[in-house]
């Protein structure tokens, strides 16, 4: 049986039409912008669970999200957005240009970053983070594969407060982890 519905997007009617299990089809256009997005209905209820906005830009992943030029969001609750990126890995985000998130729940952003490592994060220039639970932030062309890492090409810390030594910051109240300094050496409470 057909699902035949009528909505207001962006101030403009649109026909939505298709069966479950189909790909939807809605056309028109609204405040200068062309929607024209195509999805698949959730459970037969009716509600589009993959949105795709713009030419070449493919959601196939239930509750996925695609928009931009050649972006493709296949995992589920996966979002691709910008030119030429996929999102692949379930929860997955990839953002900016020539991007891929493969890795479940992870995120790669800017220019020519990958990343396949569950539950990681990237986010510069031609990057790739294989590792899990790992996070590269800047630089140009750098990978870090290691599990549970951070990766941050250049530090500049603003602010840090200064201690005679361990027992005066712990004193101050400072807990086990926290970065301090002695003069111009960095340390960190233990």
């Amino acid at each position: 049986m057909a699902h035949n519905q009528k909505h207001d997007i962006a101030g403009a009617d649109h026909e939505v039409s298709g069966n479950p299990g189909d790909v939807l089809k809605v056309n028109g256009t609204g405040d200068g912008i062309v929607y024209a997005p195509h999805g698949r209905f959730s459970k037969g209820v009716g509600v589009a669970s993959a949105v795709q906005i713009e030419t070449g830009a493919i959601a196939l992943g239930d509750n996925g999200f695609a928009s931009g030029k050649n972006t493709s969001a296949n995992g589920e609750n996966s979002t691709a957005q910008g030119d030429n990126t996929m999102a692949s890995g379930a929860a997955s985000t990839a953002q900016g240009s020539n991007t891929i998130a493969s890795g479940a729940y992870s995120y790669a952003g800017g220019v020519g970053t990958t990343v396949s490592g569950n539950h990681s994060f990237a986010h510069n220039t031609g990057g790739t983070v294989t590792g899990s639970g790992s996070v590269l932030l800047g630089g140009y062309n750098r990978t870090e594969a290691e599990n549970d890492m951070v990766n941050v090409p250049f530090l500049r810390v603003s602010e840090c407060s200064e201690y005679a030594d361990n027992a005066a910051a712990i004193t101050a109240g400072l807990t086990v982890g926290t970065v301090y300094r002695t003069g111009d050496l960095m340390k960190i409470v233990h």
